[in-house]
C-alpha cells in the first residue's frame, strides 16, 4: 500500500520500456542516459501530455575504479542539486493540490531512475521517511539498485547526515539477501 498522496502518482522504468508507455500521461520526465546514447528514447513524443523534461547524462558508475576512472562520466554535485531543485517546484506543486505523475527512466530502470526518484521523495517527504520512500519504490521496482554517488550527494545537499546513505545501505543489503547471485545488485 502506498503513502503517497492521491495526487502524487511515479513510475519507473528502462528506456526500453518507454514505446510500451504511449498514450499515457505524465507531467514531469526525469530522463537519464549515458554519454554516446543521449538521444531522446523512442516513443518519448507519444504520451499523451507534454511533460516537464529533466535530461541527464551520466553513467551509472559503481566501483571505486569506475569513479576513478576518466572515462566514465559520473553524477556530479550539479546534476543531483538540479534534481533537488526539480523536486522543491513539484513539492509545492503536491502541496497546493495540483494532480503529479512522475516518470523516471534510465538505461535498465534499475540505478540511476530510482536514485532520482528517491531524491525526489526526500524533498517532498522530509526528513524521517527515507526508508519508506525506498520501501515504496521497491514495491514500484523491485530490481532496484539506486546509485550510491547520487544518494551521497542528496543526503548532502539536503543536509541528512547520513541518513539517506544508510537507508540506501540497508535497502541494498536486504536486497541483496532476497536477490542473492543477482547481477543487478552490484557491490
Amino acid at each position: 500500500m502506498s503513502f503517497l498522496p492521491n495526487n502524487l502518482k511515479i513510475d519507473i522504468f528502462s528506456r526500453d520500456d518507454i514505446p510500451k508507455k504511449k498514450n499515457l500521461y505524465c507531467t514531469h520526465l526525469f530522463s537519464i542516459t549515458h554519454p554516446g546514447n543521449s538521444q531522446p528514447p523512442e516513443g518519448i513524443d507519444d504520451f499523451l501530455s507534454k511533460p516537464i523534461v529533466y535530461k541527464y547524462n551520466f553513467h551509472d558508475v559503481y566501483s571505486k575504479q569506475q569513479l576513478a576512472s576518466k572515462l566514465y562520466k559520473v553524477p556530479s554535485f550539479d546534476d543531483v542539486k538540479s534534481i533537488v531543485q526539480a523536486g522543491e517546484d513539484i513539492k509545492l506543486l503536491v502541496e497546493h493540490g495540483e494532480d503529479i505523475r512522475i516518470f523516471f527512466h534510465c538505461q535498465a530502470g534499475i540505478s540511476r531512475s530510482t536514485a532520482a526518484a528517491c531524491i525526489i521523495l526526500n524533498v517532498i517527504f522530509g526528513p524521517g521517511f527515507e526508508m519508506q520512500i525506498l520501501q515504496e519504490i521497491y514495491q514500484m521496482r523491485p530490481i532496484m539498485n539506486p546509485n550510491d554517488l547520487m544518494i551521497s550527494l542528496a543526503d548532502n545537499i539536503l543536509n541528512r547526515n547520513g541518513v539517506m546513505i544508510n537507508a540506501n545501505k540497508k535497502a541494498k543489503t536486504t536486497l541483496r539477501n532476497i536477490y542473492k547471485g543477482s547481477p543487478w545488485i552490484l557491490d
